[in-house]
């Protein structure tokens, strides 16, 4: 059963106010333990029908923060209602908790170490590379207000582990209230046994009714004249799903006739090579990944084609982001690599080779590696500690494991982490 807070006190006839003794609505932990870390599952005395049913008869519930009513779900023996509530994720997390934390540490780095500790939390958040699936701030987080559940869910991916007992023992003394917060509370206690009996907490919400109800009522209303409401907005969405299922046939269409490569930048013979990219130069403002990548081509590829003879090639050039690359056992033996000998390289190109004569082709990828910085302690944080050398090689496509997100230590030049915490 789905609902933020009042919607779970409201099924389990538990008192709606952070200021009674007992305000969870899954257990009967005091107030003044809600900020508590360190509570064993002994100490923690779960609801159940049984138990609050005695509170009842015993009339004992105003004592415990309970309505004195019986609960009519009681009447289902095969039902625990106290289990069954999950906490919406968009209430209780995205728009509740997640917000709540994110603006009281802004606020208390503002009043302990003035505006440049907040500019700094900016500009540090702003400065974490792109990434399929991850989000970026690139104006930090100025316009908190404004933001919906989704990029609160998006932002707190960027956060550590345990968030919300690192928040509790970091801040309490802090907080007029010492964090005693019910929403924290569940989400340190109960939302593991939560996860463990419904699956995935990406399933616990409404975001997706919400959404409905914005596209499908809200919006289709403002866009009528309040004359035959029904009649209006009904055919508003109808309208609106048959363009969206037109888009759809036409985004398909174009989708097939794209090419294997993306950004292509066109087709040339190896002796061409100074002309193509003279001109290509001249014409457009590249990147400083492109330029070193240009700088670089003639000799790594020669590198790699040493083998091979009777060079008339043409190139079907592609361009950058980090990956992790596979070596064989023999290898991975010369070098310092990560588990399952995998090393990582800054990709800055993609190109396909094809020798005429010899009718072969090679998919490639010009990479720039990563070192690691300390021979002797190759992880800090539970991360591949690395720093980017001046290596540059062609390496196979296939040779790619996954694309990693590669992160630049704060306040320093040269060293980098791998975001292991996203995968």
């Amino acid at each position: 059963m789905l609902g933020d807070l009042p919607e779970n006190a409201a099924v389990t006839l538990t008192f709606n106010s952070v200021n009674c003794h007992h305000p969870c609505h899954k257990c009967l932990v005091e107030r003044e333990k809600l900020n508590n870390v360190e509570l064993t599952n002994d100490q923690i005395i779960l609801k159940t029908p049984e138990n609050m049913r005695c509170l009842v008869e015993q009339n004992s519930a105003q004592q415990y923060s309970l309505h004195d009513m019986k609960n009519i779900f009681w009447n289902y023996p095969q039902l625990n209602i106290y289990l069954s509530t999950i906490p919406d994720r968009m209430h209780h997390l995205d728009l509740g908790l997640f917000n709540y934390q994110v603006t009281y540490t802004r606020v208390l780095l503002k009043e302990l170490c003035g505006q440049i500790a907040v500019d700094e939390l900016d500009n540090r958040l702003a400065k974490i590379p792109r990434f399929p699936g991850l989000k970026i701030f690139k104006n930090g987080l100025e316009n908190i207000k404004r933001f919906t559940a989704n990029e609160f869910r998006n932002m707190m991916k960027n956060l550590i582990k345990q968030w919300a007992k690192s928040f509790i023992k970091l801040f309490k003394e802090y907080s007029l209230s010492e964090l005693q917060l019910p929403k924290l509370h569940n989400w340190c206690y109960h939302i593991i046994k939560t996860i463990r009996e419904y699956g995935a907490i990406n399933g616990f919400t409404m975001e997706t009714y919400e959404f409905l109800h914005k596209e499908a009522v809200k919006i289709p209303y403002r866009s009528s004249n309040k004359r035959d409401l029904t009649d209006q907005m009904i055919k508003s969405v109808y309208r609106k799903e048959i363009i969206k299922y037109l888009l759809q046939r036409t985004n398909v269409n174009r989708r097939k006739q794209k090419t294997l490569m993306n950004s292509l930048l066109g087709t040339f013979n190896l002796q061409d090579f100074d002309a193509f990219f003279n001109n290509y130069r001249s014409n457009n403002s590249l990147a400083r990944e492109a330029l070193t990548a240009l700088e670089y081509f003639l000799e790594s590829l020669n590198e790699f084609l040493d083998l091979c003879e009777g060079l008339t090639d043409n190139e079907t050039i592609n361009i950058s982001c980090d990956v992790s690359i596979s070596m064989s056992e023999e290898e991975s033996e010369d070098y310092n690599t990560a588990e399952g000998g995998a090393c990582f390289g800054k990709v800055l190109m993609l190109i396909n080779v094809k020798i005429i004569e010899k009718d072969l082709s090679f998919d490639l990828a010009l990479v720039q590696w990563y070192d690691f910085c300390n021979s002797r302690q190759l992880y800090k944080y539970d991360c591949p500690w690395l720093k980017i050398i001046n290596t540059y090689n062609f390496v196979p496509i296939e040779s790619i494991i996954e694309l990693v997100q590669v992160v630049q230590r704060a306040e320093r030049q040269n060293e980098y982490f791998v975001n292991t915490f996203m995968f």
